[in-house]
């Protein structure tokens, strides 16, 4: 039986993948599961699916970014829809980021 720390680290990373599309909430999420992170460890399940949720988001910033530079390349080049998959591009890398500190948080030696 897991002790309820475990249970609560476990249904914040559920709620987490369920609001991963809503800005505010996810990073309120995350915030939540970065201070959770440093008091137990992650289960082999929470981390795998961190680890799943880390590489959707980092194809979709791939996917951006390609998405950009054909835009950018084309003759009919829409400045706002640009700056719009910009913004869109660095909040997938602010969650990828921090994402990555929860899987591998920093070591202070």
């Amino acid at each position: 039986m897991l002790s309820k720390k475990h249970r609560n680290v476990d249904r914040k990373i559920k709620t987490f993948c369920y609001f991963v599309q809503s800005e505010e909430k996810c990073a309120i999420l995350l915030y939540d599961l970065i201070e959770l992170r440093s008091m137990l460890p992650l289960t082999k399940i929470q981390k795998a699916r961190l680890g799943l949720e880390l590489a959707t988001k980092r194809q979709e910033h791939a996917d951006l970014k390609e998405s950009i530079n054909l835009v950018i390349n084309s003759h009919c080049t829409d400045k706002m829809l640009v700056q719009r998959m910009k913004k869109r591009k660095l909040a997938v890398k602010d969650k990828i980021i921090e994402i990555e500190k929860i899987i591998l948080p920093e070591i202070i030696a």
